[in-house]
């Protein structure tokens, strides 16, 4: 386990793991914790 699949086994969101790896491809971790809560705050 990465990571990510840490982090989505303590949250319990599917598919964040793979959203987290897109996300940190092209933003820094802070706009990261941004854009993730954001996106599950609207659904």
């Amino acid at each position: 386990f990465d990571l990510a699949d840490r982090i989505e086994n303590l949250i319990k969101i599917p598919g964040l793991a793979k959203r987290l790896r897109e996300l940190l491809l092209t933003c820094s971790k802070e706009d990261v914790a941004l854009h993730l809560a954001e996106e599950v705050a609207l659904g």
